[in-house]
C-alpha cells in the first residue's frame, strides 16, 4: 500500500498510525494491512475501573451528604474520561474509533459513575459485533433509561421521549416511515423499564401496559425488545446506520449509490457491523483523492492522534480534560441526545486558535490558558474542569531521529516528516518556512511545532 493510503486508514478507522508502523506496512498487501488492523481489535478488553457499588441506586439513597456524594461522581466520571481517552491513545485497532462513533450515535451524558461505566463498555464491547444487540443493550442501560426519562414512562402516563429518540436518532432516522401514533404506541411498549437497587434493568410489571398496541402495522400485545425488532426490520434503519458510517468514515459529502450498496449489505447480515466496515476499507474508492485529507479531525480525534503521531504522552492527564472542554467535545458529555455536530463546527476563532499553539506549548512546556465556554448545569461532572496552565509531557523523539536519518537518501527530512503528518500537501508558500535539515532534538522540536500549526495539519 502507499504510504498516504495506509495513514488514511489509520486515520479514519482508528486515530492516525505509530510512527513505527508506516515502513512496516508499506511492504504489506491491502488485504494484509486491513486483516491485521481488524485482527488487533478483535479482543474486547474492559476499562480497568474500580467497583463503583457505591454508587447504586441503593447506596446513593443511604448516603446522608448528597454534596459529596456529587462531587465524588463527578471526579470518577472524569477518571473513566481519562481512562478511555487512554485506551484509545494505546489501541492498535479499530475499536476504540469506532465506539467513539457509537458515543455519538447513542448520545448520552450519565451522571451516575456505575451507569457511565455500564455504557462505555456496552459500547467498547460491541463496536464490532452486531448492531441490534447494541441498540437492545443500550435501550436498556440504565445511563438511556435515566437520560431519556424512560424510567418516568408508566402504564397509564407514557413518557415518549425514549420512544421518539430512537426511531429518529438511533434507528430509522427523521421523517420515514413512522408516524406520531407510532411513537405513541411504541412509548406505551417501553412502560415500566425500571432500574433495581442494585443498578440494573429489571421490569416492573405493574407499571407495565401490557396491552394491544399498534407499531408500524403490526398489532400486537407488544413489548420493549419487540418494537426495537420492528425497527431492525425496516430496511430505513440499515440505511440511516450505513449513511452515518459513511459519513464518519468515508466523506461528508455522500455518494447514495455506496450507501445504498452499503445498506443493503448490513441488512442481509442481520446488522452485523463489521462487514460493512470491510466493505468500506477494501474498497477501492475508499482511497480516491477526493476522500483523503477532507475531514477536519474531531477534538477527541485532534487530542488522541497528536499523542500517537508524535510518541507523547501528556501528564498530570487531567489536563486533558480541560483541553476537551476548550474545543469543544467531552467523552461522556455529548451536548444533546443528537450527538455532536461536526466538520466546520470545530473550528471557531477561539478552538482553531489553541489547536494551532497545543502542540507547540507541550513540545516546548509552555503555559497555554484559554478560558473554557461556561457549562449551565451546576451539577455536570466536568463544571469544575477549568485548569488550565502548563503540561507536562513525555516524548521520545528518538524514533523521529532515526525514521528521517532513514529516509534522507531519498527525501529531505522535512518533506518526508511532512508526508508522515499530513494527509494533503501542505500551501507552497509555507514549504520554505519548514525547509531545514534536522540533526537534532531541537531542531525537530521547531519542526514540529511549526509543521502543527499548518491548517493542513488539522484535517485528516
Amino acid at each position: 500500500m502507499e504510504q498516504q493510503h495506509i495513514q488514511h486508514l489509520y486515520w479514519r478507522a482508528s486515530f492516525g498510525i505509530p510512527l513505527n508502523l508506516v515502513s512496516t506496512l508499506q511492504q504489506q498487501s491491502k488485504n494484509q494491512v486491513i486483516n491485521q488492523l481488524i485482527s488487533n481489535s478483535s479482543l474486547y478488553k474492559p476499562l480497568p475501573f474500580k467497583d463503583l457499588s457505591e454508587f447504586t441506586p441503593f447506596n446513593i439513597r443511604q448516603t446522608s451528604n448528597k454534596k459529596d456524594i456529587r462531587i465524588k461522581s463527578g471526579k470518577t466520571i472524569q477518571k473513566l474520561n481519562l481512562q478511555w481517552l487512554e485506551y484509545m491513545v494505546n489501541s492498535v485497532g479499530i475499536r476504540e474509533k469506532m465506539a467513539l462513533f457509537w458515543h455519538d450515535h447513542f448520545a448520552c451524558a450519565p451522571r451516575n459513575p456505575l451507569f457511565a461505566q455500564q455504557y462505555v463498555e456496552i459500547l467498547r464491547a460491541n463496536a464490532l459485533g452486531n448492531f441490534g444487540t447494541m441498540l437492545i443493550e443500550v435501550s436498556k442501560s440504565p445511563a438511556m433509561l435515566t437520560y431519556l426519562n424512560n424510567i418516568q414512562n408508566v402504564k397509564g402516563s407514557p413518557n415518549e421521549n425514549f420512544a421518539r429518540e430512537v426511531m429518529e436518532l438511533f434507528t430509522l432516522g427523521r421523517d420515514t416511515v413512522y408516524t406520531e401514533k407510532d411513537i405513541q404506541e411504541a412509548a406505551r411498549c417501553f412502560t415500566g423499564w425500571k432500574i433495581n437497587k442494585e443498578g440494573q434493568f429489571f421490569l416492573h410489571r405493574k407499571k407495565h401496559d401490557t396491552g394491544v398496541k399498534t407499531v408500524l402495522g403490526v398489532t400486537d400485545a407488544l413489548e420493549g425488545e419487540d418494537v426495537l425488532l420492528l425497527l431492525l426490520k425496516q430496511k430505513e434503519t440499515a440505511y440511516y446506520i450505513c449513511k452515518k458510517l459513511y459519513s464518519y468514515l468515508v466523506n461528508e459529502h455522500i455518494r447514495e449509490e455506496r450507501v445504498q450498496i452499503l445498506a443493503k449489505l448490513m441488512y442481509q447480515e442481520n446488522y452485523e457491523i463489521l462487514p460493512v466496515l470491510k466493505a468500506i476499507f477494501l474498497s477501492n474508492w475508499f482511497y480516491e483523492n477526493e476522500n483523503i485529507g477532507t475531514q477536519i479531525k474531531s477534538p477527541i480525534t485532534f487530542i488522541v492522534g497528536t499523542q500517537r503521531q508524535l510518541n507523547l504522552k501528556i501528564s498530570p492527564p487531567q489536563k486533558q480534560i480541560y483541553v476537551q472542554r476548550i474545543l469543544g467535545q467531552i467523552l461522556l458529555s455529548p451536548p444533546n441526545v443528537a450527538g455532536w455536530k461536526s466538520g466546520t463546527y470545530w473550528i471557531d476563532n477561539n478552538r482553531l486558535m489553541f489547536r494551532l499553539k497545543w502542540v507547540e506549548s507541550l513540545l516546548k512546556a509552555v503555559p497555554l490558558s484559554l478560558e473554557p465556554p461556561e457549562i449551565g448545569d451546576d451539577n455536570d461532572p466536568f463544571q469544575e474542569t477549568k485548569e488550565a496552565g502548563k503540561m507536562r509531557i513525555e516524548v521520545k523523539l528518538d524514533e523521529f531521529m532515526n525514521y528521517v536519518t532513514g529516509n534522507t537518501d531519498k527525501k529531505d527530512s522535512h518533506e518526508i516528516l511532512l508526508n508522515y503528518l499530513l494527509q494533503v500537501n501542505p500551501n507552497p508558500s509555507s514549504i520554505p518556512l519548514l525547509r531545514r535539515n534536522i540533526t537534532n532534538e531541537q531542531q525537530l522540536k521547531s519542526f514540529l511545532s511549526k509543521a502543527s500549526k499548518l491548517p493542513e495539519y488539522q484535517v485528516c
